[in-house]
């Protein structure tokens, strides 16, 4: 794994900057705030019910005039502590509780797209609370590049519907919607977007959260994926 990882990142640093957007609007400053959804913002408190969270991103978009919000990887967060999904009454080194992925928070129906030449490695719906409703996870396999996967979740139901697995799809194509709040597992509409290097078995699903006792090795196989989104509030 530590080769393949080096690899990769040795690919993917002189391409940064490169690749296609995946929500048209990330890139550009002026339309997207930094939220901090951490543990050890003095508000945290706020984010364990879904309307504090709701409230506490739409307050950050309104004070910065913005309508989209970004942030998260590798965020130690509580908001997961309601949700039996993430073990919140196990040891706490055992509580997932630590985010391997990317959220952009906007409306739902928002296009999401792939930043690079894919092909459509496998398809989820998950409905459980706290989960990720809609799931694609994309096969990306670039010249002089390790294979690696993108995975997309909170998505619609439909976009997971209008694929098939083995589909080949070209850069920039529109591969999916963001969900609602009642089908991408009770969340603010937003896109989690994650960068895989193995998929260890798994098909339309791999953890988008993690414990601190798997961080390090979960870490070493997510990288971050601003490596690919290129945002430059992150």
């Amino acid at each position: 794994m530590a080769r393949k990882i080096d690899d990769f990142l040795a690919w993917v640093g002189p391409k940064k900057g490169t690749f296609g957007n995946v929500m048209n609007f990330v890139g550009g400053r002026e339309y997207v705030v930094a939220l901090d959804l951490s543990e050890t913002n003095p508000r945290s408190e706020e984010f364990k019910t879904p309307k504090g969270l709701y409230y506490y991103i739409q307050e950050c978009m309104d004070l910065s005039s913005t309508f989209v919000g970004i942030g998260g990887y590798l965020e130690r967060r509580n908001l997961y502590r309601d949700k039996p999904l993430f073990n919140p009454q196990k040891d706490p080194l055992d509580e997932r509780c630590i985010h391997l992925g990317i959220d952009i928070w906007t409306r739902e129906g928002r296009s999401v797209r792939t930043p690079l030449r894919a092909k459509v490695h496998s398809l989820g719906y998950h409905e459980e609370e706290g989960n990720y409703g809609g799931v694609i996870i994309l096969e990306h396999r670039p010249f002089n590049c390790p294979k690696f996967y993108t995975l997309y979740g909170h998505l619609s139901k439909a976009s997971v519907e209008a694929l098939e697995v083995g589909q080949m799809i070209d850069r920039s194509t529109i591969i999916g919607t963001l969900g609602s709040t009642e089908e991408n597992g009770g969340w603010r509409p937003h896109l989690h977007f994650q960068i895989i290097m193995d998929l260890q078995g798994h098909q339309g699903d791999y953890p988008g959260v993690c414990s601190p006792r798997e961080l390090a090795e979960m870490k070493a196989n997510c990288p971050n994926p601003n490596l690919i989104l290129d945002s430059p509030l992150l």
